[in-house]
């Protein structure tokens, strides 16, 4: 309860900050808006003309996408920054003033740097979430809903498990950050649509090697196909906190390895 209190105290001050500017800040959001809106806007215009991608029709394709979307947009409001940071805070020593803090230095980091851009994300992915349930023929009772809570609460957290994943491998390798963060952000963006349309290959890496497949296609499927084994759907269920656990062991195995800048 602390440690909530004390993030609700730091993101009221960050919003503070910002919201001094008003304009940029309503431009950071809306350039996330038209950005999310515009791949989205392929995907419609490609099904309406062949009425279905890789046997998934519009709606079916628009719900993977929204997941997709609303939890990249989730994970990215709270990890981006962090991640895209730490790099920079190992080379200059400044990540010196976020081990002597009584919180852990994640936890100071994913409270001081409240990604706000990625708000776009969320509204677009909510709206189109929307949109697919309106149009998509499902009976929505009470084991749906249940189904898809934990399977989105899933696929949030994978996506910041990835993201955490990221941060500390400036520990092990020089300025990693830029190739690492290229490739999973292009991989993250290829999970959005039906795995089928991709290569072999491409889908055994985003399933084995970094786990995009769990974030929206297999949610997707999951949701719209009745038909599914129980040890598949529990895989899904589970794969989120064994993903986001092992990730914080990650970071906090690697924080080890940091050699202090100070005397």
């Amino acid at each position: 309860m602390d440690s909530l209190w004390l993030y609700r105290r730091f993101v009221i001050k960050y919003f503070k900050s910002k919201l001094e500017y008003k304009l940029p800040f309503a431009m950071d959001v809306l350039v996330n808006i038209l950005n999310s809106l515009s791949f989205f806007a392929v995907i419609y215009f490609i099904i309406g003309k062949f009425n279905f991608l890789s046997n998934w029709e519009l709606y079916e394709v628009t719900l993977m996408y929204s997941i997709g979307l609303f939890s990249f947009g989730i994970a990215g409001t709270l990890f981006w920054y962090p991640v895209t940071e730490m790099e920079n805070l190992m080379i200059s020593g400044q990540l010196d003033g976020y081990l002597i803090k009584p919180i852990h230095p994640l936890f100071h980091l994913v409270s001081k740097h409240f990604g706000h851009t990625f708000l776009g994300q969320i509204i677009v992915g909510i709206s189109l979430l929307c949109y697919s349930f309106f149009n998509l023929d499902i009976d929505y009772n009470f084991t749906f809903w249940i189904s898809f809570i934990v399977l989105v609460i899933n696929a949030i957290l994978v996506q910041c498990a990835i993201m955490i994943s990221l941060s500390p491998l400036c520990f092990y390798f020089a300025k990693p950050q830029a190739f690492a963060m290229m490739v999973v952000v292009e991989l993250q963006v290829m999970s959005r649509y039906p795995a089928d349309i991709f290569h072999k290959i491409i889908q055994l890496v985003m399933i084995f090697g970094i786990p995009y497949m769990f974030v929206s296609y297999f949610p997707a499927y999951l949701l719209v196909n009745s038909d599914i084994s129980k040890s598949y759907m529990l895989v899904n269920y589970i794969i989120g906190p064994i993903l986001f656990g092992l990730s914080l062991l990650f970071f906090n195995k690697s924080l080890r390895r940091y050699n202090s800048a100070g005397s």
